[in-house]
């Protein structure tokens, strides 16, 4: 993952841990802070060269600070429906209720939504469960990224190897992850390996790969 991502990881879990503001004024007020995260939150030295371009592009990627205030507050109504709706999307993955599901694949909502809490997609879950036919669904829309992290640095993939690892599963995964990396130029062995290091790492047990 890298340095931008962790931080923005970083401040994104403080809001989901009840902090009752946004990441930019969250960001904002630690700068302004004698000691903040952004100097003493990650002991790699890589971080702290450049960190203002990597504060300035996260700032400008979550500003919101453009057009009316009645512009701005239809933008944040509208985008609460839109996250109470993903929610309950990504809660259905996780009880496998296909039907509901179904329904919103039909009414065209993202199936990329994560949970802001967990950042967990609905094929997150659908993996974790083993639940093929949730997985045929989400794939047959063509639209799924399958190297969305989740907050403990998980693509969907890495779900079949919890607990019981399931080899039906992952092997329906790893055509269109292929696929995918051909056509968006990852290499796919390198992301899993070091997705897999860092999971390892943070959680203290191993995936089952």
């Amino acid at each position: 993952m890298n340095n931008r991502n962790r931080l923005y990881k970083l401040y994104q879990r403080n809001v989901a841990l009840g902090l009752q503001k946004s990441v930019y004024d969250l960001i904002n007020e630690d700068l302004s802070a004698k000691d903040n995260l952004i100097s003493m939150g990650f002991e790699d030295d890589t971080l702290r060269f450049g960190v203002e371009d990597i504060i300035e592009g996260i700032l400008r990627n979550l500003r919101i600070d453009k057009g009316t205030t009645k512009e701005r507050d239809g933008f944040m109504v509208e985008a609460a429906k839109l996250t109470e709706l993903g929610i309950a999307f990504v809660e259905a993955a996780d009880k496998c209720d296909r039907e509901t599901m179904q329904r919103y694949i039909d009414n065209g909502y993202p199936v990329n939504f994560q949970h802001p809490k967990t950042l967990e997609t609905a094929l997150h879950n659908s993996v974790f469960h083993h639940d093929v036919k949730a997985i045929k669904m989400l794939l047959g829309t063509g639209k799924c990224d399958l190297f969305l992290q989740d907050r403990a640095s998980k693509i969907p993939y890495m779900n079949a190897h919890l607990a019981e690892p399931n080899d039906e599963v992952a092997q329906l995964l790893i055509e269109p992850m292929e696929k995918a990396a051909i056509e968006q130029g990852i290499n796919l062995p390198k992301l899993v390996a070091e997705l897999t290091y860092e999971y390892e790492r943070e959680m203290g047990f191993p995936l089952h790969l």
